[in-house]
């Protein structure tokens, strides 16, 4: 379940559903499948890694990678850990990549489908900040397996810093309200779910919630102990 917070306006709450790790696990993928162009490109390797995946189609032909390097949160458990699941030999470290992605994007399609289970509502949309929003190809494939379109605003990996100046200029009486400084974010790009993948990105969520469930002796047998 979420966990409800005090907003910096005090008209409004903030609902957390908080994951154990996300950009982390791209991050890790990344250093284990591509150490060699990220010694040679530091941090360019990110748009190195966008253009090598670009040619694997939706779904990583079936396989699913789970992103709880450290365990997870409820319903799940600290002792769940990362798998890649249903390899085969025609996979290569492309497909293992955008696997270790729209992992991620189904762990955050189950933290919707919590808020819904928990308050009742739908959400239109949704907007992405931080350094994974500048990669193409995961906001595609994340707007596809949430069905909802994935909104990226300008500046999106300086987002925290932007948020806070604004309640700052808003707390010293310059800006008279955060309704007002909403109104001062762009939009920079706007990903559409595409249908043709719904149907396998649905039959793919299914699998991936059923997963851990299927592991879960397995996974406390190795891990509950350390």
């Amino acid at each position: 379940m979420g966990e409800l917070y005090q907003a910096f306006d005090k008209g409004k709450e903030l609902l957390l559903y908080v994951m154990q790790a996300a950009c982390m696990a791209q991050n890790w993928a990344v250093k284990q499948l591509y150490r060699k162009e990220q010694e040679r490109l530091a941090d360019d390797v990110f748009r190195f890694v966008d253009r090598d995946i670009a040619g694997v189609v939706p779904g990583c032909d079936r396989m699913i990678a789970t992103p709880w390097l450290h365990g997870e949160l409820p319903p799940l458990s600290n002792e769940a850990r990362m798998v890649f699941f249903n390899i085969h030999n025609l996979h290569d470290r492309r497909h293992m990549m955008r696997a270790v992605m729209e992992g991620i994007s189904f762990s955050l399609r189950w933290k919707i489908e919590m808020y819904r289970a928990q308050t009742g509502q739908t959400l239109d949309a949704i907007r992405v900040v931080g350094g994974g929003a500048n990669s193409k190809p995961w906001m595609q494939s994340l707007a596809g397996i949430l069905g909802i379109p994935v909104v990226i605003p300008e500046n999106a990996a300086h987002a925290g810093a932007i948020g806070t100046a604004y309640c700052a200029i808003v707390g010293l009486g310059i800006c008279p309200d955060l309704d007002t400084t909403d109104r001062m974010i762009r939009e920079d790009r706007v990903f559409s779910p595409d249908s043709d993948c719904r149907a396998l990105y649905d039959e793919l969520f299914g699998v991936y919630k059923d997963l851990y469930p299927s592991t879960r002796h397995l996974f406390e047998t190795l891990n509950r102990s350390r």
